[in-house]
């Protein structure tokens, strides 16, 4: 996968702006900077869980943006799809691969353009909170899954500290009482709702059942607002930044992100 500094500067604001997402998230040189860890916990927290199953299973990435997880997937030998709404992000994915079995399509995940059961693997992440109906989005990525399939979903946590946005209970009911606008869709530049853990796993269709549910990137540890707690943790080993996370009663409170892996069920229709 190529990095952000080898794609052409000049080629649009789709790439501008995605560009810039990946000097600070993926590509920065300062592993300690929050927008990198913050990136790099929730990114190898959904590829640990879609390599539960092996490659060359077909996977789909939906909302897609840079592809960072599609790429790397594709690089291990998984066959891979990215989709996005914005063709010039998919043209910046593209710009990015090097190789792998690598896909890019244009779409909206509310209606996904794929038969059935085409994937083995279907990534969801940071999507859910940009879309007014969540539960249809779910139900549509669980249709594409294969039988035993996984769905990996990520989104912010409607429960961490400093939160800003409604749960989506909260922006459900002031929807319903005309004090909100319901709009949006997918690729809409802001959140319309942090989801709390409940919420999230009731939006889950029926079509699959739960495997992981878990809490990821500790506020404790790593926090824009606590610059000078991070320096002074230091470099936070993967375990231990998990192990804040799970802690039973701070976790959920603590932690800036919800993961949730499904399995789809057998004979489910």
């Amino acid at each position: 996968m190529k990095p952000a500094a080898r794609i052409p500067a000049d080629a649009g604001p789709g790439f501008d702006y995605l560009r810039r997402n990946d000097e600070r998230e993926i590509d920065n040189p300062d592993l300690d900077d929050p927008r990198c860890f913050r990136y790099l916990e929730r990114m190898n927290t959904v590829l640990r869980l879609a390599r539960t199953v092996p490659p060359p299973a077909r996977v789909l990435e939906v909302g897609s943006a840079q592809a960072n997880v599609s790429l790397i997937l594709a690089e291990a030998g998984y066959t891979v799809v990215a989709l996005d709404l914005r063709l010039d992000f998919l043209r910046y994915a593209r710009a990015k691969w090097e190789r792998g079995p690598f896909w890019t399509a244009v779409g909206d995940g509310l209606r996904l353009p794929f038969r059935t059961g085409a994937f083995e693997v279907v990534v969801v992440g940071e999507l859910v909170e940009h879309v007014d109906d969540p539960a249809a989005l779910l139900t549509e990525a669980a249709r594409v899954l294969a039988p035993a399939g996984v769905l990996v979903v990520t989104t912010p946590n409607g429960r961490c500290v400093g939160t800003d946005e409604p749960t989506f209970t909260t922006f459900r009911q002031r929807a319903a009482a005309g004090t909100t606008a319901a709009g949006g869709g997918p690729g809409a530049e802001d959140h319309l709702f942090a989801l709390t853990m409940g919420e999230l796993e009731a939006l889950l269709p029926a079509q699959v059942q739960l495997l992981h549910r878990g809490y990821a990137v500790s506020r404790l540890i790593n926090s824009r607002s606590h610059p000078v707690l991070r320096r002074l943790l230091g470099d936070v080993p993967p375990w231990l930044r998990r192990a804040a996370a799970s802690l039973p009663l701070l976790g959920p409170r603590l932690s800036q992100q919800l993961v949730l892996a499904a399995r789809r069920r057998a004979g489910a229709v």
